[in-house]
């Protein structure tokens, strides 16, 4: 399963933490590969954003480092969790999010998210 959007944030300096996109897991228990993927970009060498289950961050850090000559250009990333539900979550518990946190220090922006999930055999 998966949601995508055309959104593009554009180039944000503030506004606090906004979900750029979501999708909920089944109310089932199991083992799931949830998936994320956008385009993003920054004026500066840095973005602030966050991939969160219920709420709760799923990658160790809060944002990405960007290289020389990545400014302003969009940079197509992707990452994958191994999350795992008993099945009892509440819908709230099972929301998957991808998060952008502009800051002044680190404009940044995405576009063209995507999140999908799949079940792993037990």
């Amino acid at each position: 399963n998966a949601v995508s959007s055309d959104v593009d944030t554009g180039l944000l300096t503030s506004g606090g933490e906004r979900c750029v996109l979501e999708l909920e897991l089944p109310q089932i228990a199991g083992r799931f590969v949830a998936r994320y993927s956008v385009e993003i970009r920054s004026t500066k060498k840095g973005l602030y954003f966050s991939f969160k289950l219920g709420g709760n961050q799923l990658s160790s850090t809060n944002g990405l480092y960007l290289f020389d000559g990545c400014e302003s250009y969009p940079m197509p990333i992707s990452h994958s969790y191994i999350v795992t539900l008993n099945g009892n979550e509440t819908a709230e518990q099972r929301n998957l999010g991808l998060y952008l946190t502009p800051h002044a220090t680190y404009p940044g922006g995405m576009a063209k998210p995507c999140i999908e999930y799949y079940q792993l055999p037990n």
